[in-house]
This record gives structure tokens, C-alpha cells and sequence, in this order.
């Protein structure tokens, strides 16, 4: 078993201890540690013969279907085994695919209805029969101009619109409701996908150094914003959990307590948008 096999089991068991159901992966090869966690580097998915992780897949995703949490597949990934059953047959354990991350980042509205098309047509048509199974994104990187475009509440193969945002103030509940409310009347759904309260005393939006902020200033940071896009009716996830102290939220992290805690807040609270239809494990 290599040990980052041993990684993704014990964070999918401490991700069902905390309520949460999702997991958003990328599945492109590695070849050193990555944010504080010790990996056995493994290539991108080869088409031909399998080695290192990609064996183990099937088995992770069996592990974290059974504790009922599934992934959500950003689409960087390539070249995937010609054999075995495709990621479209697979609904028991992929909850959706996300059409490109943050794809357009920082570039300006304008550029964003300029060069923007409505990608979730070539997955949704991918898919085919399997389409009512999973669930298709889009993302961007600021809570605002650049998140939530018209165009994106018009596509009609689009499922769920998802959003980032780090900046405190985008992290208001009075800032994230106009975004409900546009993308309840379009009759889709909206994901917070990304948020995060920073480790160190920098700017939250812009925080890889600093000095490290006390545990009860994080934690009650946590419990702020994360109340706050509870209480604006946003299913969420958190950027992000990782099986290790770093500067996000380790398990063994002293606020992963305040995150598991505020997770199973949201897990009973009411929300704008019902997303169990694209859950195909079984929920407890």
C-alpha cells in the first residue's frame, strides 16, 4: 500500500467523521510532495499500462463511495486507461465533473463575455445517457464581476454554477446573497466551491507567509465565514483539507475540530439549492 494511498483513506474516513460528502480532485501525475504531503511520485494516467497510483483509484474511490463521500473531477486530466469502465459509467462514486478551473483568472469581465462558450455542452454530450447521473460545473476566481456571468445562468447543459472567493468581504452573508437570488430565479444551483481562512496574518486572499495567526483568531475565523455562506443557503467546500499541518487545515491540524464542527452546522442547516439528486451513494 504506498503511502499516498494510506493519505487519501485517512482523510476520506476523517472527511465522513465531519459530515462532508465531496471530494474535488485533479488526477494528473505528481512527481514530489505536494503542500506538506508525502506522496510516492506516480505519472499522468497512461493509456496503455497502469502503475503506482493509478492501480489504487478503483480502490480509494470503492473506500470513499463506502463512507458515502464521491468526487467531484476537475477536468485537468488526460490520457485515462482504455480499459475498465469510463468516468461517465461511474456514478456510484464521481458525483460531477467541473468543466475548467478558475479558467479565466483575474482577467476582467469584459475578456470573460468575450472569449466564454458553454463548455458544459462537450462534457454533457460526452456523457450521453449517463447525463442524468452527473452533475457539470463551471468556476472562476473572485466572488463578483467574474463569477456568476449571465451566459453561464442561460447554458442549459450546465447543472450547478460554482464560485471562490477568499477576500473577508466577498465572505458576507449580504455579499453572496444577490448571487442566490440570480441563480435560484435561472433555476440552477450554486456551489461555494473554494473559501478558506488563512494560517498566517496576511491578506486571507493572498496568505502563503506571514506569521502564523493564534489558533482561536483562525478557528474563530473558520465559524465566521463559514456561518456566513450557511447562512446565505450555499452548499460548500473548503479550500482545503489535506491530511496534514500546512498552511490549510490538516486532520491533525488544532482547527480541524472548528472546521469539522462548522461542516456538520451546514450538513443540518436549510439551503437555496437541493443537490442530493446527483448524489448516487447512499446518504446517512
Amino acid at each position: 500500500m504506498s503511502s499516498c494511498y494510506q493519505v487519501l483513506i485517512t482523510l476520506d474516513r476523517n472527511l465522513t467523521s465531519a459530515g462532508m460528502k465531496l471530494l474535488r480532485v485533479w488526477l494528473d501525475g505528481q512527481s514530489s510532495n505536494q503542500r506538506g504531503t508525502p506522496i510516492d511520485p506516480f505519472p499522468s494516467l497512461e493509456p496503455t499500462q497502469a502503475s503506482g497510483i493509478e492501480v489504487e483509484i478503483p480502490s480509494v474511490m470503492f473506500e470513499f463511495a463506502l463512507n458515502v463521500v464521491q468526487l467531484l473531477i476537475s477536468m485537468h486530466s488526460w490520457n485515462a486507461l482504455d480499459n475498465g469502465d469510463p468516468w461517465k459509467e461511474l456514478p456510484e462514486y464521481i458525483f460531477g465533473f467541473e468543466a475548467e478551473n478558475e479558467a479565466m483568472i483575474d482577467l476582467g469581465q469584459t475578456f470573460i463575455q468575450d472569449n466564454q462558450d458553454c463548455r458544459a455542452q462537450t462534457i454533457r454530450a460526452q456523457l450521453g445517457n449517463n447525463s442524468g447521473w452527473v452533475a457539470v460545473y463551471s468556476s472562476d476566481t473572485n466572488l463578483g464581476s467574474e463569477s456568476v456571468q449571465p451566459d453561464f445562468l442561460t447554458c442549459s447543459t450546465l447543472d450547478i454554477v460554482s464560485i471562490h472567493a477568499y477576500g473577508p468581504g466577498y465572505l458576507e452573508t449580504s455579499a453572496i446573497q444577490p448571487y442566490v437570488e440570480q441563480v435560484q430565479a435561472a433555476g440552477i444551483s450554486l456551489l461555494f466551491e473554494e473559501w478558506g481562512a488563512c494560517h498566517y496574518d496576511t491578506e486571507n486572499n493572498n496568505c502563503p507567509v506571514g506569521d502564523a495567526l493564534p489558533t482561536d483568531v483562525r478557528n474563530q475565523n473558520i465559524r465566521d465565514r463559514a456561518g456566513n455562506i450557511t447562512a446565505a443557503g450555499i452548499p460548500w467546500l473548503y479550500w482545503q483539507a489535506l491530511p496534514n499541518a500546512d498552511p490549510y487545515i490538516g486532520v491533525t491540524d488544532p482547527s480541524w475540530d472548528t472546521l469539522k464542527d462548522v461542516a456538520q452546522q451546514a450538513l443540518s442547516a436549510s439551503a437555496a439549492f437541493n443537490l442530493a439528486g446527483y448524489f448516487t451513494a447512499p446518504q446517512q
